[in-house]
Formats: structure tokens, sequence, C-alpha cells
């Protein structure tokens, strides 16, 4: 019992199950790019000024895991939007702050606040 907390307690504290989207990086503050190619698609980017989502064109990638480029809102929501926990309301509130800290009270999701 007591090596399953102690287990626990150290990868809580090393981050290995800290429930966020390890696909998540800081892509998501960058400018996406058009990239190169004649097959032009809808997809969706992050704008961290904003803290919004919006439609972006781009050239088709065989691989959009590493971009600030997502095929779906949903997607682009769920990978770059941050939560905080409000301790007063005892509620998960949309935040605009970067993920450069990890001790701070920023989320990936609503599920990991």
């Amino acid at each position: 019992m007591h090596k399953e907390i102690l287990c626990t307690l150290i990868a809580a504290a090393l981050g290995l199950c800290s429930g966020q989207n390890p696909k998540v990086g800081d892509f998501c503050l960058e400018t996406p790019q058009l990239g190169q190619g004649r097959d032009i698609v809808k997809g969706w980017s992050y704008n961290p000024d904003l803290d919004k989502c919006y439609v972006f064109y781009h050239a088709r990638r065989s691989d959009y895991s590493n971009e600030n480029i997502f095929l779906n809102e949903y997607d682009c929501n769920k990978g770059c939007r941050l939560v905080t926990y409000d301790p007063t309301t005892g509620k998960c509130l949309a935040i605009r702050a970067p993920d450069d800290d990890p001790t701070k009270n920023v989320f990936k999701s609503d599920t990991s606040c």
C-alpha cells in the first residue's frame, strides 16, 4: 500500500500523469505556415492573443502532429486552450496564458483541471 502511494506521488511530481495532452507543445503559440503544394484545404489554428481558434486555409500535410494547424475546431480548442481552477467558485475557467510553468494552476482541459 505504501509503495503504491509513494509511486503515485513520484509520478505526479515528475509530471508523468499530468492528464495533459502530450501532442500539445509550444507550437500553439506559433504562427501557422501555409506550406507547399497545390492542395489547399480548410483547417483550424489557435491565436494565443485572442485565445481563440480560427479557420486557416493551408497546403495539405501528411502529418499535423507538431504544428499549430488542426483538422477541426474541436481539436484546436482541445489542444491549445487552457483552463485554471478558481477556488472561489469551485469551477474551472478558460484563460489566456502560456503553459510555461507546470507548477502554476493551469491545465489543458476541464477534465485535467
